[in-house]
């Protein structure tokens, strides 16, 4: 247990340092903050992509069991068995459950084992234990998360580089939207903006398989934008904007 330790130590110390090296060079150069928000950001939320054991993400398994649902669906795939039980390949379904997963020492090793799995046989023919679920009402949610497990599933990668792909996905799209925020917020507001996306939970999320990321990256878009407009006369289409994403702020997931 001992070496795996030191991994997980070693590569969480080397994601944090460049996290904190990048920020400081961006900012000393004159970059705007979405430029840090995404450099700071992206090498943060790869710490969390990468060293949170699989399904231990906030509702993580049942976000997984509806990403590859959808996922099914693009594919041509059959969605569930007579029970109504979620279809998935042969090397997805010794990982399904309906529970949180595993957390220790024994979770990173088991990982770093099998991150490398790949040449899975594609067809979901085998039933697992997760059922199929209602389709959600904002697949935009999902959006990331969703293309990450599609590509994995036709790169024939095993569960575990699946499931890193779908959150490294997941974490780029989240990104792009806090990016955006910080962008659209008048200038005064752009520090806090870059502060509050930077912050550990909402990386986490983001670094997840988990439909809370992509509704805090709407928020924060159209929080930015209402306060920006409060400044001068709205364009048509930053109208439009405020109106998109209150619609797919409100739809529950």
């Amino acid at each position: 247990a001992a070496p795996v330790v030191a991994e997980v130590a070693h590569d969480l110390g080397i994601l944090t340092v460049g996290a904190v090296v990048a920020g400081f060079v961006l900012l000393t150069r004159g970059a705007r903050l979405w430029q840090v928000v995404l450099a700071c950001g992206g090498l943060l939320g790869l710490a969390f992509a990468v060293l949170t054991p699989p399904l231990v993400g906030p509702d993580e398994y049942t976000h997984l069991a509806k990403c590859y649902q959808q996922s099914s669906a693009l594919l041509g795939q059959p969605l569930a068995d007579e029970n109504w039980n979620l279809m998935v390949r042969p090397c997805d379904a010794p990982w399904f459950g309906t529970q949180t997963g595993d957390i220790g020492i024994f979770a990173y090793k088991e990982t770093f084992e099998h991150l490398g799995d790949h040449g899975c046989d594609g067809a979901a023919t085998v039933p697992s234990a997760a059922p199929l679920t209602a389709d959600s009402i904002n697949n935009t949610l999902y959006l990331g998360q969703i293309a990450g497990i599609t590509l994995a599933r036709l790169l024939g990668l095993g569960f575990h580089g699946m499931l890193l792909l779908g959150r490294l996905a997941n974490l780029i799209f989240s990104l792009a939207l806090a990016a955006l925020a910080v962008a659209l917020a008048p200038e005064r507001l752009r520090g806090i903006f870059a502060c509050v996306a930077l912050l550990a939970q909402p990386l986490q999320l983001a670094g997840s398989l988990s439909a809370d990321a992509a509704v805090l990256g709407y928020l924060f878009c159209f929080t930015a934008l209402c306060l920006a407009l409060r400044t001068r006369p709205a364009r048509p289409a930053e109208l439009v904007g405020v109106v998109v994403l209150a619609a797919l702020i409100g739809p529950a997931k």
